[in-house]
């Protein structure tokens, strides 16, 4: 439990989630006084085009040993080809949702933007935490309190 705090305070006080979480408040929040019959158009985040994540391969999929190679191979292909064909579906299915009920929108900009401003003070706070305790133990480095 405590390693999954510490990642998340190192993840959430990262500059990187202090970007996202900036970018979700202004868009949600523009969207939300100035058009909030739509939601912001977020286009699809290329991770794996910039490079910070691996494109995933058949091999990244764990299997048991025990099944046989080339069964292992068609199980791991089939998987890869199943997740990227439901990824249309699944988009399909939200516009629809959303088609149906249009005041949901207004409110999910909503909440969004109040989420995100949210996150951006979290962040925000943790960067600070982060500094003073640099700055802490730098004042206790030089004043003598390491070594002696």
């Amino acid at each position: 439990m405590a390693a999954l705090r510490t990642a998340l305070a190192t993840f959430f006080g990262s500059r990187l989630a202090i970007g996202i979480a900036g970018l979700l408040f202004v868009a949600f929040t523009a969207h939300s006084l100035t058009a909030p019959d739509r939601l912001p158009p977020f286009g699809r985040v290329g991770l794996v085009e910039l490079g910070i994540i691996p494109a995933p391969t058949v091999d990244a999929i764990p299997l048991p040993s025990i099944i046989p190679a080339e069964i292992q191979y068609d199980l791991r292909a089939n998987a890869v080809s199943a997740a990227s064909a439901a990824a249309p579906k699944a988009q399909a299915k939200a516009r629809a949702v959303l088609a149906a009920h249009p005041e949901a929108i207004r409110w999910i900009n909503y909440g969004m933007a109040a989420v995100s401003a949210a996150l951006l003070a979290l962040t925000f706070r943790l960067q600070a935490a982060t500094i003073r305790r640099k700055r802490r133990d730098l004042y206790a480095f030089v004043d003598g309190g390491y070594g002696t």
